[in-house]
């Protein structure tokens, strides 16, 4: 009886749309969100005249906007976010099972960067830098993707003079092949890395955490650099889903999304722009699933921290090697220092 009489109700109320394929639905009946992430639920089917009433059974967990069904994640945990579809004086109500994750990279105050210094030297992306992080207790570790003249992916800052200089290899001004790159000691004894190896210590490691940081390059190549990523991770989720990705353009994050959704992006800005450029920072990652912003440490203001905080989302502040530089920040509110040095 209750069944028909629902029936009745949702024919009364959309008398033009009474077949089921055309009765209001939400684009979204399940949800898995990481805190902070953003997710804009749309009503298929709508009906003109109708009136739209949105709320959460948890705000601690998930907020929702009342009007427009804009899902922010807030905490850990399971809830349902609802609309009130009112036309005169019938209603029906859908709903929407919202899982929020924490993601587990801010749960570390330190990420090293480039693979974490060693022997003093920075830039390292070497297998010998990446053994030496994770013995010091690195679970989440920053690397260099870029690609060589045959565009195979690689784990390098590149082959500008200054990256030549600070790994110790000769400045040619030339993008070396792969068999060439792969020959190269870094500071003279190291060694280099592909991608297949931090997939490999990835596996050995089912804790280890890492950082993307792509290189700048066009639409194309971006997708050829993702593409390779995951291959060689097998489209396995439990490797992919341990990868924070980050992006330095618009274009460059919806190249990536082209070839693969990653569930962790992080909007990287540059200083000599942020000041300018942060309300746009913003509300581009309130529009897409952005969950985090990395800021250079030099050019990070309190209010810049607050603004962000404010949003929602997660601070990662680059580069810092002095300690008490790195606690003043995490003291202000940043969540995640990338460092070369401090492995306290």
């Amino acid at each position: 009886m209750k069944k028909l009489i629902i029936l009745i109700i949702i024919i009364l109320m959309f008398p033009s749309s009474a077949q089921a394929s055309e009765l209001p639905t939400l684009t979204a009946d399940n949800l898995t969100l990481s805190s902070g992430e953003r997710y804009n639920i749309n009503i298929k089917h709508k009906t003109k005249g109708s009136k739209y009433h949105w709320w959460s059974d948890n705000e601690d967990i998930a907020i929702v906007n009342k009007s427009n069904g804009y899902v922010t994640a807030i905490s850990q945990g399971i809830t349902k976010v609802y609309c009130q579809i009112t036309k005169g004086e019938t209603e029906i109500v859908l709903s929407c099972k919202v899982e929020v994750d924490n993601p587990k990279f801010f749960e570390h105050k330190y990420m090293a960067h480039a693979t974490g210094g060693y022997e003093g030297n920075i830039y390292n992306n070497t297998e010998e830098a990446l053994i030496n992080s994770i013995e010091n207790g690195y679970i989440f570790i920053e690397i260099d993707l870029t690609l060589t003249a045959d565009n195979k992916l690689v784990c390098s800052h590149g082959w500008d003079k200054a990256t030549c200089e600070a790994t110790g290899i000769e400045y040619t001004s030339k993008t070396p092949t792969y068999d060439e790159f792969m020959s190269w000691k870094i500071q003279g004894k190291y060694n280099t890395i592909d991608v297949s190896t931090i997939i490999d210590y990835m596996k050995e490691y089912p804790d280890l955490l890492i950082e993307v940081d792509l290189k700048k390059f066009n639409a194309k190549k971006t997708k050829i650099m993702i593409n390779q990523l995951v291959e060689l991770a097998d489209h396995d989720d439990t490797i992919l889903d341990r990868i924070l990705m980050q992006f330095t353009s618009e274009n460059a994050y919806f190249a990536i999304e082209e070839i693969y959704q990653f569930k962790y992006y992080q909007y990287f800005t540059y200083k000599s722009r942020i000041a300018d450029e942060l309300d746009d920072v913003i509300k581009f990652c309130k529009d897409n699933k952005v969950t985090s912003i990395a800021v250079n440490h030099t050019v990070l203001t309190n209010d810049m921290i607050n603004t962000i905080k404010d949003n929602g989302f997660y601070l990662l502040a680059f580069t810092i090697d002095d300690e008490e530089v790195a606690q003043e920040f995490l003291e202000k509110g940043v969540d995640t220092i990338c460092t070369n040095f401090i492995t306290k």
